[in-house]
């Protein structure tokens, strides 16, 4: 799913050279407490022909299996949006369809009511398999939440170029 990621929907958001890293196997080191480790988390530094800044974009995704979701997700992925500009809860539907139950309307109310996104696969590695139901509006997290999860959530690598991008 990194690869994916990466690879495909990166590039559909127009992120060049994005960094994006696995960040929930991360041991036993200290990252700030529960919910704290999005599984995937991609950063990506834009520039704009007529905007005279950078643009820092940081996107966590919160990684449940088919069998392992529920309307707690949301709120393990709202945690995220904290020190995120975009987080987005993602679902393996092996069937290919996200049930429409009342729990997955109650699903789609909170992800509204937190501003995340929310997105179905079915095949992890292959891209057009991916249902982006609710598309992550852009959030603004303040500078030093933002600063805190690049520092304990991205691997020293990923911080060096996220240094090298943003000059």
């Amino acid at each position: 799913m990194r690869n994916v990621l990466e690879e495909g929907w990166a590039l559909d958001q127009g992120f060049r050279n994005p960094i994006v890293e696995i960040t929930a196997h991360q041991g036993a080191r200290s990252t700030g407490g529960q919910w704290s480790r999005p599984d995937i988390t991609v950063v990506a530094i834009q520039t704009f022909e007529m905007l005279p800044t950078k643009h820092l974009d940081v996107v966590t995704f919160e990684i449940k299996p088919a069998d392992g979701w529920n309307i707690t997700s949301v709120f393990e992925t709202a945690a995220h949006s904290k020190a995120a500009t975009h987080s987005y809860l993602a679902i393996y539907t092996p069937e290919g369809k996200f049930p429409e139950t009342d729990e997955t309307v109650r699903i789609l109310e909170e992800c509204g009511r937190f501003n995340i996104g929310l997105v179905t696969f079915d095949e992890p590695s292959d891209y057009f398999t991916y249902n982006f139901i609710k598309v992550a509006p852009r959030l603004e997290p303040e500078p030093g939440d933002l600063d805190q999860f690049l520092r304990t959530q991205i691997s020293a690598v990923g911080q060096a170029e996220i240094r090298k991008q943003t000059r």
